[in-house]
């Protein structure tokens, strides 16, 4: 779905009359948790639809602070004939399978269910829960009124499982204020000599970090005062995490690489702005929201063509097919040292960045809304 800008306030103007005075938005979640895009895109609903004056309450099975939405239990929920129920879907849980059981009409957006090969040596709970998603995708055909993914990605594997004509409605990245302070200690840091190489997002097994770190291994032989600034939440007892660690150590760059862990906003900004190169090998991605960022921010991209990656990046990024770290060297040297190459990926990165913007993308969540109501009104 692509609105033109002049649509959004009729697009709202019509969910509200459909929506009707005691009428509902009720999204639905595996998770409230933060450092996570489907729980930040569930909060970005939040706070369009209530600031459209529309009543958006947000349930889930597990509730963890520092999200910044407003959520209950699962169990807290009381359904009203008037609700038009939205299963955000991440994976299968006790949320999906309330959704299944009640059999009533809903929409899904689905957010990519993470391969469970990625966690099997690492994380056997999250394995068990991300092959369920996978498998039992099929099953929440039968009552779904309306389906939608984050790309064409994820709207090809609903197709496949069953789902007809499933639309794409991009996660809804919330801009920034351009006075967001920036953090003085890591801007010194990063104006030391040397190119400053940054990855952002969780550190876990689909992300692919390793691949991530050999090719800056290779770099620093292009750049000896080169650094990698892994910027993630990670946690010191995953056993990935550890392998990720012992790798830095091995390769004797414990001193240019750092695992940040979980930063604020502000920190977070921080790296980013000061990255000459934001590079990702990620090898499974339902949107992948840091592109977006990092093309805001001006800063170059090197990804993996894998997953959604390229159906965000288009032709804003350098995308690879095989993370071979020699040649992932060769790029980011080419994106540091040709200026040319690098302007016309800030010129691209800001093209890309446009084509997410956020009035763009709230119009369409108000579409894909407008939709939802009138099939679940007259199912």
């Amino acid at each position: 779905m692509t609105i033109a800008d002049g649509e959004s306030a009729a697009l709202w103007r019509e969910l509200r009359e459909l929506i009707g005075r005691d009428g509902r938005v009720v999204q639905m979640i595996s998770d409230m948790a933060p450092s996570d895009a489907s729980v930040a895109d569930t909060v970005a609903w939040q706070r369009a639809l209530q600031r459209h004056g529309i009543e958006t309450p947000i349930y889930a099975r597990r509730l963890v602070s520092g999200h910044d939405g407003a959520a209950a239990h699962i169990d807290e929920y009381r359904h009203r004939r008037s609700d038009v129920v939205v299963l955000k879907y991440t994976l299968w849980s006790e949320v999906a399978e309330w959704v299944r059981n009640r059999r009533l009409p809903y929409g899904l957006l689905y957010y990519n269910v993470t391969p469970h090969e990625y966690f099997e040596h690492y994380d056997q709970v999250l394995a068990r829960e991300t092959r369920l998603g996978r498998e039992r995708l099929p099953m929440l055909v039968a009552n779904c009124a309306i389906a939608a993914a984050n790309a064409p990605f994820g709207a090809r594997e609903l197709l496949a499982a069953g789902f007809n004509e499933p639309s794409v409605v991009p996660i809804l990245t919330e801009p920034d204020r351009a006075d967001t302070p920036r953090d003085p200690a890591i801007v010194e840091e990063m104006a030391r000599p040397g190119t400053n190489i940054v990855y952002t997002g969780r550190i876990a097994p689909n992300k692919r970090v390793e691949h991530t770190i050999a090719a800056f291994a290779h770099y620093q032989r292009i750049d000896p005062r080169a650094r990698l600034y892994l910027v993630g939440s990670y946690e010191t007892r995953s056993p990935y995490f550890r392998a990720a660690r012992r790798l830095v150590e091995q390769l004797g760059l414990s001193d240019a690489i750092q695992f940040t862990g979980k930063v604020s906003r502000p920190r977070y900004l921080t790296y980013l702005a000061g990255a000459h190169v934001y590079l990702t090998m990620s090898e499974h991605e339902g949107f992948c929201v840091p592109l977006i960022e990092s093309a805001r921010l001006g800063v170059p991209i090197i990804a993996r063509a894998a997953g959604a990656i390229p159906d965000t990046a288009g032709d804003a990024a350098i995308l690879v097919d095989r993370p071979i770290p020699a040649v992932v060297a060769e790029l980011i040297d080419a994106v540091v040292s040709d200026g040319d190459l690098r302007g016309w990926l800030i010129v691209r990165g800001h093209a890309m960045a446009e084509r997410f913007a956020y009035p763009r993308v709230e119009a369409t969540v108000a579409s894909f809304l407008v939709e939802a109501t009138r099939r679940i009104r007259a199912a």
